[in-house]
């Protein structure tokens, strides 16, 4: 069964969601704040994470840019609800990932039901959504009319035998709902009580300060007074002598700033030698960046200003990830799904709009039949004339046959991807775009040498260009 994850650090709005995920089968954890909750992800993934947005500690919106930022969480879908209105909100959440935004005072059965059902999650045959009525009175807070007014704590009954009382047996859970109402209510009061003998104590206490200071302090038998008076002939004393090394620093600045204005033309050459020498070696780290990239199969048209450190950056990163993929394995599987998220978001945070296309490139290995007429990667010692060459046995190469379904679900919720930010295209040159060149073919050459170049040609090429 999936699982679904509540993150609020109220009682009561737990209570309320989790009914309102009864009708559908999705086993449910609660996490009272968003370090649980990321604590809690270490070691499970959930379906989806129903994430509130006002929470004391870390809020909402932080979770949510660690939960997207971490490769094993980010493609957890992510719904956020609050009672915070506005585009902005709303735009900032979806910016960082969320999947959807529910409002926590209007939440429907309805907008639930369709945010699930996109997800694949429908409700139990036989049960039907319920509408759950929400009311900020029953959410941590008490009346006027409940406040203490004694100083004086005085006990407080956790008993539920009163709550219990006045409810029928069958409706378990609306006893469960008024006891955590009356549980927060009690936890008030306490609240209350204590702050009232809080604020008795310091104004004691300021009291007894007040009194202490008015008395003139003495050090032994000698009043404060004395002992001041000779601290001030002291610093008397001081000044002067302080005077004297103040004027002979003025002078000691006079010399420096006279040696300053005859060195200040060389200062200026020695500036703009300086500058050049930077473009110039800017300059030469494009050029050699550009070529270390073109080599890597990493591409940029009109990406960025090439001396800005942005390009630098997203290249270095580019070229040091992992963009090959063994032989029959999915080119687009997860680990290489994740470098590609983590790419999108990269580039989304930088400002970039545009494209990026993803060419899948295969190297022609050399391989042979089993008995069973199974298909292989060719012993190292066969003789390269006995292979079976890869474009033999695949004269088609069609993109939509290597899309892997974590590829699917993840350009589906990607927010640059879904908000139109960023365009992702996978395109495939099959065996015809090799990386690195094949050995050439002799009687005497054998499949080791030649599969040792083709594996080496199995690798995502990837394009950025604006549109």
């Amino acid at each position: 069964m999936k699982r679904a994850l509540v993150v609020d650090d109220s009682k009561t709005a737990q209570i309320r969601l989790k009914k309102m995920l009864r009708p559908y089968s999705l086993d449910v954890d609660v996490a009272f704040s968003a370090e649980e909750a990321l604590g809690y992800l270490a070691y499970e993934t959930p379906s989806v994470i129903f994430l509130d947005h006002h929470m004391q500690g870390m809020d909402g919106l932080e979770a949510l840019k660690i939960i997207k930022a971490n490769p094993n969480t980010a493609m957890i879908p992510v719904v956020m609800y609050t009672a915070q209105k506005g585009d902005m909100y709303v735009g900032q959440a979806r910016a960082l990932g969320a999947l959807d935004i529910l409002s926590k005072e209007i939440m429907k059965a309805s907008s639930l039901q369709r945010v699930l059902a996109s997800l694949g999650i429908e409700p139990i045959e036989g049960e039907e959504p319920t509408e759950v009525e929400y009311s900020d009175e029953s959410v941590d807070t008490v009346t006027s009319s409940e406040k203490p007014t004694k100083t004086e704590p005085e006990p407080v009954s956790l008993s539920p035998t009163s709550i219990v009382s006045r409810h029928a047996p069958s409706d378990l859970f609306q006893v469960k709902e008024d006891m955590a109402r009356h549980l927060e209510q009690q936890i008030a009061e306490v609240r209350q009580q204590i702050s009232d003998n809080s604020r008795t104590v310091v104004y004691k206490v300021s009291e007894e300060i007040e009194k202490s200071l008015s008395r003139e302090a003495r050090v032994g038998d000698v009043p404060m007074s004395v002992i001041t008076g000779d601290l001030n002939q002291g610093q008397r004393r001081s000044a002067m002598i302080s005077s004297s090394l103040l004027l002979l620093i003025f002078f000691g600045m006079a010399l420096v700033a006279y040696e300053m204005i005859n060195t200040k033309n060389e200062l200026k050459l020695l500036a703009q030698n300086f500058s050049q020498l930077q473009q110039q070696q800017q300059q030469v780290e494009a050029i050699q960046t550009s070529n270390l990239a073109a080599q890597n199969g990493i591409t940029a048209s009109k990406l960025l200003n090439p001396n800005s450190a942005d390009m630098f950056d997203i290249t270095s990163w580019a070229i040091n990830t992992d963009w090959q993929f063994e032989y029959g394995s999915q080119p687009l599987d997860e680990e290489r799904v994740v470098n590609i998220s983590n790419l999108v978001y990269r580039l989304a945070s930088m400002g970039f709009r545009g494209k990026i296309d993803l060419a899948i490139n295969f190297g022609d290995v050399c391989l042979q039949q089993e008995d069973t007429g199974m298909l292989r990667l060719a012993d190292e010692d066969m003789p390269i004339e006995n292979c079976v060459m890869f474009r033999e046995i695949n004269p088609e190469f069609m993109a939509s046959d290597y899309l892997s379904l974590a590829y699917l679900n993840f350009e589906q919720s990607a927010a640059p991807i879904r908000d139109g930010i960023l365009e992702v295209e996978v395109t495939t040159n099959g065996v015809s775009a090799p990386r690195h060149e094949y050995p050439v073919l002799s009687s005497n050459g054998t499949a080791g040498t030649w599969n040792k170049i083709a594996l080496k040609n199995n690798h995502i090429g990837v394009s950025l260009s604006y549109q």
